[in-house]
């Protein structure tokens, strides 16, 4: 992983907390587990991210305090065993709502029962140490410099894309709208 993807995950962290959406959970898709080939995974998790968003927004229109989809998410492949961490900003009380909608999305796509252990969501109570977690495949020249050498791991050859964010959280929504506060000294 490179220096504009380590930096885009600790920016999209750092943002979100600054917006009042900070980092809630951690959902872990082990496509391992789900028979998927690692040349699939890629589209595969793209369609579900889609698909989920696309509920995110029917439900937000419905008048359901959800706010934005704030998200940023990480592929790996260590040992050949393909899997996706997803960070997200789920609003309280909706932790059970958005892990049987991912679930049900996925059973769709996949065309078959999951295995139990497939999905995996988890409560985040330090945001900074969750995208040190999910970031953990950064390239070692880079680590010392975002102080995550303990966490440096080969998280293996990814086919597709390798780190995303939501447009929320992205490059663009941070330049137009995070105002740092000046220096007074």
């Amino acid at each position: 992983m490179g220096y504009a993807q380590i930096a885009g995950g600790f920016h999209a962290t750092r943002y979100a907390s600054a917006r009042g959406h900070p980092m809630t959970h951690m959902l872990t898709i082990n496509f391992n587990r789900l028979d998927v080939s690692e040349d699939q995974v890629s589209s595969l998790f793209r369609e579900v991210r889609l698909r989920v968003a696309r509920a995110w927004r029917y439900a937000r229109l419905r008048d359901e305090l959800l706010g934005t989809f704030d998200y940023f998410h990480v592929q790996d492949n260590p040992n050949s065993k393909t899997n996706v961490h997803w960070a997200l900003h789920i609003p309280p009380g909706r932790g059970l709502w958005f892990e049987k909608l991912v679930l049900d999305r996925l059973a769709k796509l996949i065309g078959s029962n999951l295995d139990s252990d497939a999905v995996k969501m988890t409560t985040v109570t330090t945001p900074g140490g969750m995208a040190k977690y999910m970031l953990k495949g950064a390239n070692p020249m880079f680590a010392s410099h975002f102080h995550m050498s303990d966490w440096v791991a080969n998280r293996g050859t990814v086919i597709g894309r390798r780190f995303g964010t939501s447009r929320s959280l992205g490059r663009t929504a941070r330049k137009a709208n995070w105002v740092r506060k000046a220096s007074t000294s």
